[in-house]
């Protein structure tokens, strides 16, 4: 299964480099961007154009074999594989984490042996179908043992 993740949070990305673009420039000295903000930019942007670059072009791969299943999340072939068996997998479940200021940050919480979660980016629609499709090859496999 290939789900692919993007839209308007890749125009996050898009104006964080217009920012960053402007913030360094020359006319930018005299708006008050002083060399602390330059040194701020300069230690996060990469993060942030991580960040962005995985809501544009970033995807998900989710492959399942008779032992188990394999989550990719990443960009082409650059990104992070988490593998989990299905006779070690207890737990499949949606998960809403509240940061500070209500802040919310939705995703597919797995458990097996070790746990992780993935599908921040995914709309509500997307994240329920995954979960869903996990859960029913889950029970198959567990009815057959």
């Amino acid at each position: 299964m290939f789900i692919r993740f993007g839209g308007p949070q890749g125009l996050t990305g898009l104006l964080w480099a217009t920012v960053v673009a402007f913030l360094w420039s020359v006319d930018a000295a005299g708006h008050g961007a002083g060399i602390v903000v330059q040194v701020w930019l300069t230690a996060f942007t990469p993060v942030f154009f991580l960040k962005a670059a995985l809501q544009t072009w970033g995807k998900y791969v989710v492959t399942g074999s008779p032992e188990g299943v394999c989550v990719f999340t990443g960009i082409g072939s650059l990104g992070l594989s988490r593998n989990a068996t299905w006779k070690d997998l207890s737990e499949i479940r949606l998960r809403t984490t509240y940061g500070r200021r209500g802040s919310q940050q939705k995703s597919i919480f797995i458990e097996a042996g070790k746990h992780f979660s993935f599908g921040e980016e995914l709309s509500d629609d997307q994240r329920h179908f995954l979960a869903f499709l996990l859960l029913s090859k889950l029970r198959a496999v567990v009815h057959k043992a």
